[in-house]
Parts: C-alpha cells; structure tokens; sequence
C-alpha cells in the first residue's frame, strides 16, 4: 500500500483549457518526486472558467498520464476555487486513503499560504517547489501578492471560515 501523496495545486487554465506554462512546470516537478518517492498524487483544482468546462485537476491529470504517471495512480480534488478550498477538500481524501506522508508541489512564492492552508486542517506537509521557474517582473509581483493573501487567509482561519 502505497502511504504518502504528492498535491499538486492547481493554477488558471488558459482560455481554451490547455495548461498554463507554470501548469505544466508543476505537473512536471510532481510527476518527476512521486516516481523518485514511489507516491500516489492528487490533482488539486475546479472549474475556474466559465468558458472552459474542464477542472485543472482533470487537465492536470491528463497530463501526468502524458507523462507517462500510472493512471491508477493518480486522484482528483475538483471541487476547489483556491488555496484553502484545495486543503480543504484534499485533506478529507488525503483522511480517507490514509495518505501518512503529504507533499505538496507549487511555485515558491505560493508555498507560505499552501502550508499555512493545509495546517489550518490538520494536514501536516511537506513541500517541493516547482522546478524552471524564471526571474521576471511578473513573479516579482506574485512574491508581492502573497503578503496580502497570506493576511487574508490569517484572518478568514482566525474567524473560523476555514471550516465547512
């Protein structure tokens, strides 16, 4: 019986449901450590788009079986909108397979709030930042972002939103 997991978050779908490049970098890095660790992985992420009917999870899954991930392997989570909805719906599955080792793969910048969110359900993770991630202007403003956002979920976990 295999006893850890590797989460991969979702990110945006691109406008015709293919995967963003950072996607397709995380599914990459998550595919690469659950093969070294002998791990399941659960894809982690809804319906985010009107116009694309397809779940990151879904697109996420497709991919990993591109990449050569044993299908039977490989969960879905798509029922999430964002970081907390990800810990939470994956904690209750991550409870139910019995899944004793969690690693969770995203970009740097978005691994504080992925901690801090599957802590505030009882999950204690690891993590493995995504692999070819580029210095950009643009990942300066996601470092920026996260300050906010990590406040934000601080308080909504504080007043007890967290909990469904």
């Amino acid at each position: 019986m295999v006893n850890s997991v590797v989460v991969i978050l979702g990110a945006a779908l691109q406008a015709d449901g293919a995967a963003s490049p950072a996607l397709r970098r995380r599914v990459e890095t998550g595919c690469r450590f659950a093969a070294e660790k002998d791990a399941d992985l659960l894809m982690c992420g809804g319906v985010t788009h009107p116009e694309v009917p397809m779940s990151e999870a879904a697109v996420m899954a497709q991919l990993a079986r591109e990449m050569g991930f044993p299908n039977q392997r490989i969960y879905r989570e798509e029922h999430s909108q964002n970081t907390l909805e990800n810990a939470f719906f994956a904690s209750r599955l991550i409870k139910e397979k019995g899944w004793a080792r969690v690693t969770i793969v995203t970009q740097r910048y978005h691994v504080l709030r992925a901690l801090f969110s599957f802590k505030s359900y009882g999950i204690s993770v690891g993590y493995k930042a995504m692999q070819g991630e580029k210095i950009t202007p643009l990942l300066f403003f996601s470092y920026l972002r996260e300050v906010p956002a990590l406040l934000w979920y601080g308080v909504r976990v504080l007043n007890g939103q967290c909990r469904k």
